[in-house]
């Protein structure tokens, strides 16, 4: 099964009456927004799914580690 992030969502449209369910998937994040929800992201759990999301992008250690000095600068 793939990895969610959030819950999902129900949206029911008012007119029609039909029900929309959207799913956040990790997979269906950009890079830049995967790297974002991982440097800003305070849960271990959450952050091991960022991380195992951007290790099969081809996401090195290093990369990794400059990221989060980068990111520790600007707070």
């Amino acid at each position: 099964m793939p990895v969610k992030y959030k819950e999902d969502t129900v949206v029911k449209d008012r007119i029609t009456g039909k029900v929309k369910t959207q799913r956040f998937y990790v997979k269906s994040l950009t890079t830049e927004e995967l790297w974002k929800e991982f440097l800003g992201c305070r849960t271990p759990k959450l952050k091991l799914k960022f991380r195992n999301e951007l290790t099969k992008r081809n996401v090195t250690q290093e990369q990794f580690v400059a990221r989060a000095a980068v990111d520790s600068e600007q707070n």
